[in-house]
């Protein structure tokens, strides 16, 4: 499982990727920016275009989001929202097509590939080529199944992409300067980082009041705002009086539920004896998705680059016992104040 840069790597930096009509749905129960997992598979299908073109030497590790702008698009009809959905033609009988929900979502996202080199390090003038001709491939890809639109003329400028130098060897706060400039360079916007740290807290309070109370409990609870009226009484000289006040719990940040990968619901099939899945040549496995709670952070609170990276892992338990067969996305944000 990777969990930490290497002793030196370099970040990536493409600012201001224009997304049109991104998959909105991250999972079964959210909805409202693609799951973590969309911009891990995007990172995965961009290195396998770079081996395709020669570009064998360079591994990539872990991304990292900033959003600076969403359009999510969907109808507000004043209490819910409803997804604008498109019109399916009809069928030979002239009923309608069944409508399968689509969610769409345009963004403006800055996206940090961690990566690295096997054998002997790159020369700076390497690197610069292997960032124009990786930047030639996002162009052409699709990031949570949206399309990516070129920037408009006045972007131009602040769209280039470019890298700095990462080094984890040290613990000098002078290592992190240019990541530090260039989390600057990328506000307005916001990052998003995990803080699974808060369930537990969350839960603990919970079971004061409710002992009975479970994580999901803690999770469904940190997915709203909860509102409860408090009252408190005031006691003048001359009379008793009490005043109702009402509060909410939203003092943690901008808190929300995300997936964050799939755990197996089912045992490993081998390839090609189940009929209709994507690819046959690999082994099948029934996953459900996995869900934790995230928050959106300003990027000039990131202190390291593993603040704001997401690492891809997975785990298949001895004799691939269900519960310890999991793919799971982890990021190492340390909150402070």
């Amino acid at each position: 499982m990777k969990t930490e840069l290497p002793s030196s790597s370099h970040l990536l930096i493409f600012p201001h990727i224009r997304v049109q009509n991104a998959n909105a749905i991250s999972s079964p129960l959210t909805h409202g920016f693609p799951s973590i997992t969309a911009f891990i598979g995007f990172m995965w299908a961009l290195e396998r275009k770079a081996h395709a073109t020669g570009l064998e030497d360079i591994i990539f590790n872990a991304v990292g989001v900033i959003c600076h702008d969403f359009q999510e698009q969907v109808t507000d009809s004043g209490f819910t929202y409803a997804f604008n959905l498109t019109r399916n033609p009809i069928e030979k009988d002239g009923k309608t097509a069944p409508i399968i929900e689509e969610g769409r979502i345009h963004l403006d996202v800055s996206l940090l590939l961690a990566i690295a080199f096997k054998g002997e390090g790159k020369e700076n003038y390497q690197i610069d080529e292997y960032v124009e001709k990786i930047a030639v491939f996002v162009q052409n890809m699709r990031i949570a199944g949206g399309s990516i639109i070129p920037p408009s003329p006045n972007m131009a400028k602040h769209s280039q992409p470019h890298w700095i130098e990462c080094k984890t060897s040290s613990d000098n706060d002078n290592n992190f300067s240019d990541f530090r400039k260039n989390c600057y360079r990328l506000l307005p916007g916001y990052a998003l980082v995990e803080r699974s740290d808060l369930i537990p807290e969350r839960l603990k309070k919970m079971q004061e009041i409710q002992p009975k109370a479970s994580s999901l409990d803690a999770w469904l609870s940190l997915s709203r705002v909860n509102w409860r009226c408090k009252s408190e009484t005031q006691s003048p000289k001359t009379e008793t009086k009490k005043e109702n006040i009402w509060e909410n719990d939203r003092d943690n940040g901008w808190i929300v539920p995300i997936p964050v990968g799939y755990g197996a619901v089912g045992e490993m099939q081998p390839s090609g004896s189940v009929s209709s899945v994507r690819d046959n040549t690999i082994p099948f496995q029934p996953v459900e998705s996995l869900f934790s709670i995230g928050e959106w952070v300003a990027p000039f609170r990131l202190k390291h680059p593993n603040d704001l990276l997401w690492y891809p892992s997975s785990y298949l338990g001895e004799e691939n016992l269900l519960e310890k067969s999991v793919y799971r996305c982890h990021n190492f944000y340390q909150y402070s104040l």
